[in-house]
């Protein structure tokens, strides 16, 4: 492997400017800190722009900006209205104003007298999706993105719905109520000033929950889509798309990519929703080497060869045994020259007698089916359920398998490799008026072990729209075709092909409230199949990616992550299915000011007996020490519903110095809507 050039070593020395304030329109101001080479000259910079508090929760995340500035290339850490350090209020994630602040952000940076006037935007998850979001409002100053885990579309594919379906854990417990906590924690007086104590009730009187807006919108509609809205032609600046095949924005990286028409790369790794450098499974690269890259192309005229590379690069999966903690995924790194591929051929393997996938159709005409009783308690073997620490993947699927609808090639003759979107086509009827499918497609091995390869999730009350769902009519066939999310992977020689259906995929999916029992149709007239995107088997590249190992980035700060748990929970006795889950970390703040932990539990039940009785159980406890300041915020948050309604309790409790200072409780109860 090459040296890299000069321009990708670190060559600079590093100056903070600590909490500037950005001026929007309104007159509201934005804390930013940037980072910049200490030196004389006029760089290119690059904006993060996400509501996770610059100087305290997530202050390792700014070595990332100490690593562009020794390369030359600005970065800067902004603090969205409402949240850290910055003025204002915010009442929901992704609000117009957000995208107006954007643009302004953009701007005013480069306006200053040490930019070259050329901006860029990375971020991951919510810095993801304001890097889209600021780039459909077009700034003149923003040359490119690098948007990395982000959705192009809220409800169908988004973190609050999926297929028409309430997500369960991450929804309604570990995010809402973390934000709760988070944007009611002070910004730091040695930072913010006299203003800190302004700013800080400000946030306290005007900053509501996120979920409270979340849960009556069960239907698609401009709620959801007024913040991406799939809305790729707006979108006129060069963009690096980053994703993971274990992310569960894994479909709209590759489907934002598709769809662009502006000068493009994708990047598609093994990874959760976790950076690249230390992202579990890897393998792990040095990601902020390939921003550098990227952004040293666009920005600063630097000759990075990156948009000589295949546009396309894709981490090839191959089998690995199922663990829930595993650190590697095996497989290797390929070029592509499209995406999808234009080799790319379509395998229809049918449903068929005996629980059987062929490649032949019925073709006489029958009557077969198959059928089988909904249990919300598919799904604990599955994963991922959760963005952050700890991740836990998918474990073998014998025992979800065991209550789903199974259908198994025979052992394969050689490998089948698939790159791309999975589609399942079923003939379905149910006995009550809503119903989940969820297939799966799975690795079985010759020794019985089954391995989650992609699943998808279809609420067949929206099958016709998101946006008006209808009832379904007991014993009336419907013909659902469901995508599976995007994957790559080998099917090795003498493994097994399999498709599970089930109707539930708790706790990551709320589950449906009604017992039922649901039909698959396999006749003549009904042709249920899987299709798969199959890649032809090929000689691996000999020019294939190389990728620098990752690396430790510079920080001034301690972080501990304190013990994860991860407890799969089934009551026996009180019959309910669910999981308890807890994570923390420490964190010595710079120049010694002071110190920030936190800890987040929470629980989630789902009752085998009732199967509208569900509740998420979620508390985050942060606590800020410094010289004579001591500051607790807690939030609760718990979500449960009945078959014909939901309910929502949120608390806030902030104390200082031991003493209580403010406290809150929101309530919001709904009815559901076919979910």
């Amino acid at each position: 492997m090459c040296p890299d050039p000069d321009w990708l070593m670190p060559r600079y020395n590093v100056k903070t400017l600590k909490n500037v304030m950005v001026p929007m329109r309104d007159g509201t101001r934005l804390a930013a800190d940037i980072f910049l080479p200490d030196v004389q000259g006029k760089f290119p910079s690059i904006l993060e722009y996400i509501p996770y508090r610059k100087d305290d929760r997530t202050t390792p995340g700014h070595s990332i900006h100490h690593y562009f500035a020794q390369r030359g290339i600005g970065g800067v850490r902004l603090d969205i209205r409402g949240t850290g350090a910055s003025e204002g209020y915010v009442t929901d994630e992704y609000p117009p104003v957000e995208h107006q602040d954007g643009y302004d952000a953009i701007e005013w940076l480069a306006k200053q007298s040490w930019s070259n006037g050329k901006l860029g935007m990375w971020g991951i998850s919510y810095g993801g999706y304001t890097s889209i979001q600021v780039a459909l409002t077009q700034p003149p100053s923003l040359k490119a993105i690098a948007p990395m885990y982000a959705t192009d579309d809220r409800y169908a594919d988004g973190d609050q719905y999926r297929g028409g379906a309430k997500r369960g854990l991450l929804s309604t417990g570990t995010y809402p109520c973390a934000m709760i906590g988070m944007n009611a924690l002070p910004p730091y007086p040695e930072y913010s000033g006299e203003d800190w104590l302004r700013i800080w009730e400000e946030h306290l009187e005007k900053n509501t929950p996120y979920i409270l807006e979340w849960l009556d919108k069960q239907v698609d509609g401009p709620y959801w889509k007024e913040c991406v809205g799939r809305r790729y032609d707006q979108i006129v600046c060069p963009t690096f798309v980053i994703g993971g095949w274990m992310d569960h924005f894994v479909n709209a990286m590759v489907r934002l990519y598709a769809n662009l028409k502006v000068p493009k790369k994708l990047l598609m790794g093994p990874w959760p929703h976790q950076t690249p450098d230390i992202a579990i499974p890897g393998p792990n690269i040095d990601f902020a080497r390939e921003l550098v890259r990227w952004f040293g192309y666009w920005l600063n005229d630097e000759q990075s060869g990156i948009m000589e590379e295949p546009p396309v690069t894709v981490y090839v999966q191959q089998f690995s045994r199922p663990a829930r903690i595993r650190k590697s995924t095996k497989g290797y790194w390929r070029y592509e020259e499209q995406w999808p591929p234009a080799r790319t051929e379509f395998l229809t393997w049918y449903l068929r007698e005996e629980r059987a996938l062929r490649k032949d159709a019925v073709t006489a005409s029958s009557s077969d089916y198959d059928s089988f009783e909904y249990s919300p308690a598919v799904g604990m073997d599955g994963g991922p359920w959760y963005g952050g620490r700890p991740f836990v993947m998918a474990d073998d699927q014998r025992t979800d398998d065991a209550l789903s609808l199974v259908y198994d090639t025979e052992p394969l003759k050689e490998e089948v490799e698939i790159l791309g979107f999975s589609h399942v086509i079923i003939y379905v009827s149910s006995t009550a008026k809503v119903a989940f499918f969820v297939p799966r497609l799975c690795d079985v091995t010759q020794d019985g072990t089954s391995v989650l390869v992609s699943k998808g999730i279809l609420n067949a009350t929206r099958r016709n729209s998101f946006e008006k769902p209808e009832s379904l009519e007991p014993g009336k066939i419907y013909e659902l075709d469901i995508q599976l999310d995007a994957t790559s992977w080998v099917f090795e020689k003498g493994h097994k092909i399999r498709l599970a259906i089930s109707g539930s995929d708790w706790p990551d999916i709320w589950p449906s409230p009604y017992e039922t029992t649901n039909i698959i149709f396999r006749d003549a007239a009904h042709r249920s199949r899987l299709v798969l995107p199959v890649l032809p088997k090929q000689e691996r590249n000999l020019l294939e990616p190389k990728f620098q190992p990752a690396l430790g980035y510079p920080t001034t700060v301690q972080a501990t992550q304190t013990e994860s748990e991860w407890k799969l929970i089934n009551n026996v006795y009180g019959r309910t299915t669910g999981v308890t889950a807890g994570s923390g970390i420490r964190i010595v703040l710079p120049e010694n000011i002071g110190t920030y932990t936190n800890r987040w539990t929470m629980d989630g039940r789902a009752s085998l007996m009732d199967f509208g009785d569900v509740i998420v159980k979620a508390s985050d406890l942060s606590v800020i020490e410094r010289k004579g300041m001591k500051v607790e915020v807690e939030g609760k948050v718990v979500t449960e519903s009945k078959k014909d309604s939901f309910h929502i309790i949120a608390d806030l409790e902030v104390k200082l110095n031991d003493m209580p200072h403010f406290s809150r409780r929101w309530t919001k109860s709904c009815p559901r809507n076919l979910l």
